[in-house]
This record gives C-alpha cells, sequence and structure tokens, in this order.
C-alpha cells in the first residue's frame, strides 16, 4: 500500500502563532472604542490614548501604557516576523530587534514605555549577543 500524502500541510505552531497574534492584534485595535482626543488643533493627541484604554478598560494609566506597548510592540515584531518567515537567514534575527529597539524608542518618547524596561530589554540581548559570540570564538556554538 503507498503512503499518499495528503495536500493539505500541516500547520506549523510558529506560523499559527505569527498569524493569530496578527489577527489578535488588529481585531483588538479595529474593536477597541476609545474616542480619540481633541488637541487644540484639528490633530489627535496620540499621548493620550493610553487616557482613553485605561478609562475604557477601567485600569490604572500605567497598567494602560504598558498594555499598549507591548501590543505595539508585538504588532510590529509580528509584522517583521510574518515579512521575513520564509527566509532561513540569521540576518532576520538582527532585522527584526533593529525594528524593536526602533519601535521601543518611539515609544519611550511618547511617554508610554519607562525608560527602565527599554535598558532591561538592551542589557538582555547584550547579554544574549555577548553568549552568542563567546560561543562562536570558543566553537562551542
Amino acid at each position: 500500500m503507498q503512503n499518499i500524502k495528503s495536500p493539505i500541510r500541516k500547520a506549523k505552531p510558529l506560523r499559527l502563532f505569527l498569524v493569530f497574534s496578527l489577527v489578535f492584534c488588529i481585531l483588538f485595535f479595529v474593536s477597541l472604542k476609545v474616542q480619540p482626543v481633541k488637541a487644540e488643533t484639528d490633530s489627535y493627541n496620540l499621548t493620550d490614548l493610553p487616557n482613553g484604554v485605561a478609562d475604557y478598560f477601567g485600569i490604572d494609566v500605567f497598567s494602560a501604557e504598558i498594555l499598549v506597548s507591548a501590543l505595539f510592540l508585538l504588532f510590529t515584531t509580528m509584522l517583521c516576523g510574518v515579512a521575513f518567515y520564509k527566509s532561513q537567514n540569521s540576518a532576520v534575527l538582527y532585522a527584526v530587534l533593529v525594528v524593536d529597539f526602533v519601535s521601543m524608542g518611539f515609544l519611550v518618547a511618547l511617554g508610554w514605555l519607562p525608560y527602565w524596561i527599554f535598558l532591561m530589554v538592551c542589557l538582555l540581548v547584550a547579554i544574549l549577543l555577548a553568549m552568542q559570540l563567546r560561543g562562536m570564538i570558543t566553537g562551542e556554538g
């Protein structure tokens, strides 16, 4: 009896995670019924978005800032992950790191993300890259 391959491929867990995370982020931002806060001019004040999220969910502003920052970083990371998913090059990791660091800098500049979280992430990434470099030099990696 022949082993017949099914035309329906089994979905890989990483692919499912990327797709569901992206869909969740899009649905969250679309379904969020936070009215934008008007500034003095006709433009909207983006820095007051966590205040609207805090009012909507009934949480404090710090938690809303962390929530909005985490969703923004998840969206940018998943967007880069989906864009570079087919590539098996290790430079993809560095491209995603650059995009995430720029995004975290943007969030710190907006005042949504505390600077100490940005510094801790930088320290963690530096330690991980140093361990990888040490493994390459000693021949263990």
